[in-house]
Parts: C-alpha cells; sequence; structure tokens
C-alpha cells in the first residue's frame, strides 16, 4: 500500500472541501509528539475536523497553517465524507414529533409534518447539534418534549427547562429559545444525556480557539492548535427515566456530588484536568 505524506502547503493544494479521510497521522508545529487521528473531514481553506484517538468523545479542530505534516494510506482516502453518526446512540427510524416525555423515552411517534432549521453553527459540534423546528405555517410547535429527525432524537429546552430536578435546582441556563430543540448525544438503557452551552453564540464564538464549535478542553501544548473550551463553557445534562426529570451538573465537585446522590461510585479527579468534555463523556457512557 502506498503511504502519502503531505507536507502544509500540498494539503492546501490536494485536498478540497468535503473530502474525507478514515485514518490519518498528523504533525503539529512545535509539537513533538503525532496526533493519530480519524474520520478526517476537510471543512474550508483553512481548517479541518477529526477526532482524536485519543480523545475519541470529542470532534476536534485544527487550523491547516498549524499542520506540519498530514500522512495517510492512499486506500483511505475518499472523495467524498460519508453520513457519519455525530452521537453515540444508534439512530431511529422514521420523523415525526414526541408529545411526551414517556413518547420519547419509549420511542412512541407522532407523525407531524414540520419544518426544521440547524442554528448549533459556532456554539455546539454541530450545526445540528440545535435545531428550531416549525409547522407548515411557520408557527413554532409548542407542548412536545421532542422530535426524531434524520434519525436523531431532540429534547425540547423548554420541557427539559420545566422538568428541572429539585437536586440542581437553578443550575439550568436556559441559553436558547423556548421552542428549540437540543440532540440527545446518547441515550441509555435508563437515561439520556446531551449538553447545553452557557455563553451566548457571540460570545462562544470568540473565545472558541478556531470558532467553529465546543470541543473538550483537553490541556497541554495541543490545546495550541486544535479547539478547545473550558468546561465552564457548558453544563451536561442527565435526565434518568424513572423520574424523568433534568439534572444540569454545574461543575466538577457537583459532577461528583450527584453521582453519590445517585449513591454510584462515579467520580472524576477535580485536582487536575480531566474534568473536560471528553472525560465527561466517555464516564457517562462507559460507567453510568
Amino acid at each position: 500500500m502506498k503511504k502519502i505524506l503531505f507536507a502544509f502547503q500540498l494539503v492546501l493544494s490536494s485536498i478540497a472541501f468535503g473530502q474525507y479521510i478514515e485514518n490519518a497521522t498528523l504533525k503539529f508545529e512545535k509539537l513533538d509528539e503525532t496526533v493519530s487521528a480519524k474520520d478526517v473531514v476537510y471543512v474550508n481553506d483553512k481548517l479541518i475536523q477529526f477526532r482524536n484517538t485519543n480523545y475519541p468523545y470529542v470532534l476536534s479542530y485544527a487550523k491547516l497553517k498549524k499542520l506540519e505534516k498530514f500522512e495517510f494510506d492512499s486506500t483511505q482516502f475518499h472523495q467524498n465524507a460519508p453520513k457519519l453518526n455525530e452521537t453515540f446512540s444508534e439512530k431511529r427510524e422514521g420523523r415525526g414529533v414526541y408529545l411526551t416525555i414517556d413518547d420519547l423515552i419509549n420511542g412512541n411517534l407522532t407523525e407531524m409534518p414540520f419544518r426544521s432549521k440547524s442554528i448549533g453553527l459556532g456554539l455546539y459540534e454541530y450545526t445540528n447539534d440545535l435545531i428550531d423546528v416549525v409547522d407548515y405555517e411557520t408557527k413554532k410547535i409548542k407542548d412536545i418534549a421532542g422530535v426524531l429527525l434524520n434519525g436523531y432524537v431532540y429534547v425540547s429546552v423548554k420541557h427539559a427547562s420545566d422538568h428541572e430536578s429539585k437536586d440542581e435546582k437553578g443550575s439550568f441556563v436556559l441559553k436558547h429559545g423556548v421552542h428549540t430543540f437540543v440532540r440527545v448525544k446518547y441515550m441509555g438503557d435508563d437515561f439520556l444525556y446531551f449538553e447545553m452551552p452557557l455563553q451566548t453564540m457571540g460570545n462562544l464564538i470568540a473565545t472558541t480557539a478556531v470558532g467553529v464549535g465546543i470541543g473538550g478542553a483537553i490541556g497541554g501544548a495541543l490545546a495550541g492548535v486544535v479547539s478547545t473550551n473550558s468546561p465552564a463553557d457548558y453544563r451536561p445534562i442527565i435526565m434518568y427515566f424513572s423520574k424523568k426529570e433534568f439534572h444540569t451538573i454545574k461543575n466538577c465537585k457537583n459532577f461528583n456530588e450527584h453521582f453519590e446522590r445517585q449513591n454510584s461510585t462515579i467520580r472524576i479527579n477535580c485536582d487536575n484536568d480531566d474534568y473536560n468534555l471528553n472525560n465527561i463523556r466517555r464516564t457517562i457512557i462507559t460507567e453510568l
């Protein structure tokens, strides 16, 4: 198999928007170590997105001008990116709305025509992580628990706010319109999980390394070339099916206190950089 090694100049001339590389090795300026990357997608003439295999639970973005080498096998290159799963759960079939939270949990879908607009750009990992939903008369669809769109489950922001857990009362910070819907990142056997940012779209873009979305704070020299955000920029939200309440995690201490109340042994070390989006997702998805 032929290995193709790109210098920075060749990357610009050889890769076009939307092209996809399954696996690659990246070398950034001022960094001795290389990065093993998968699902590399060329976003534009300045940016690539990928998953760092050391931090597989977050989507990373990097500036091409920081890239010194780009190595991959020719068989790993594709002209067009496949439709990658943008969550950590299997997709559901159909399209429609969930009238109640029980319907959402059990997958009882009600067919209802609606139009959606993706509005998560600069605020979430993917622009489709946040959507606005209207019917065909351009009216907001009110008083439903969620929607199913393109195989993904979305929770009503208003419903989550109205059903906040008393244990974390006051933690939920409503930064979106009350008729917007946030995509569920993981649906477990007895809980669901997603995140919401704390800042407004403009503020988060201004403080994001490359202005495209959240990417877990991973620390070290890599943070200088790969998108990172402080855990203070977002809050994890968990809903347990048994009580149907939304628990919003404020910080690392609150994370550990929450799971102590749940009689769980799940903990994250708050004395170092372990409290980051990659570890939060990994812990909840694999241990809860």
